[in-house]
């Protein structure tokens, strides 16, 4: 049985400040059309948003001079960087998850020069065992590092993430399994679960969120997201009393106009706070 109090601390209030990921422009800078440094200013002028997240593998080195480079230029534009988006793996065991909790760590500190609030991490895919073996090792991650979020006042977001992150049982067992409520919770992914849970899945995960990632993939002649009830979803943490961001994760087809989703999914989101209000 999970504990129902205390829950997650909230940040932020209601509603929540709507913010965008560099993730919703991979394409752009995949391509080169859009340095990383570029992004925040850039995303203040294209979504209006002064607050971003930041992928960590859109940087080109994970060294204190690239995080310092990529916080000038956000200071520059006026920009904060709320969320950091790592990669790691935590579904790893022995010396292998040792040393990525290494690498996690230096790069919590390394964070701590953007002044970031929130790191998603990943529950990770690489991993061999049963789930409830995976989460063990996932939950062993997450306790090695909370030291380090404790010095850098950075709090732990559990996204539902790969294979094993999209089944909600395998976030919540984790997070069981940490009981660290002030430093770890769930990062919510609204696209991130099996296909039978989409609906049922963010339900489960809504009371311990304390950050959203708004997935969206196409839109109908109304504006409404094809696949995910944005609606339902944004109703559903409000009920559960969350007050974080809404992280904009556009993620459709590469050859449709990555600033157009951006916008709409914008819209979208403005659309149902003001049906909530």
């Amino acid at each position: 049985m999970f504990w129902s109090k205390p829950r997650p601390k909230r940040i932020g209030s209601w509603p929540p400040d709507i913010i965008v990921s560099s993730w919703s422009l991979r394409y752009c800078i995949g391509r080169g059309e859009l340095n990383i440094m570029e992004f925040p200013l850039f995303a203040k002028r294209n979504f209006g948003v002064n607050c971003i997240e930041v992928l960590l593998n859109h940087l080109v080195a994970e060294d204190k001079t690239e995080f310092q480079r990529l916080s000038e230029s956000a200071s520059s534009a006026g920009v904060k960087i709320v969320c950091l988006a790592l990669n790691n793996d935590f579904t790893l065991s022995g010396t292998d998850l040792e040393q990525e909790c290494l690498r996690t760590g230096r790069i919590l500190r390394n964070a701590k020069i953007l002044g970031v609030q929130i790191a998603r991490v990943n529950p990770g895919m690489h991993g061999e065992g049963t789930a409830e073996e995976l989460a063990q090792n996932v939950a062993e991650g997450l306790r090695r590092i909370i030291p380090v979020a404790k010095e850098t006042g950075i709090r732990l977001a559990l996204e539902n993430h790969d294979l094993f992150g999209m089944n909600p049982d395998n976030i919540l067992k984790v997070i069981q399994l940490v009981k660290t409520h002030q430093l770890v919770g769930v990062c919510l992914d609204f696209g991130n679960f099996l296909p039978d849970l989409l609906d049922t899945g963010p339900i489960r995960l809504a009371p311990y969120t304390i950050y959203v990632h708004a997935k969206s993939y196409k839109f109908d002649k109304d504006g409404n997201e094809t696949k995910i009830n944005y609606l339902d979803r944004i109703r559903e943490l409000k009920q559960a009393g969350y007050q974080g961001f809404f992280s904009i994760e556009w993620e459709g087809n590469p050859n449709e106009d990555e600033i157009e989703n951006t916008q709409r999914t914008i819209q979208l989101i403005n659309k149902c706070f003001k049906q909530l209000s």
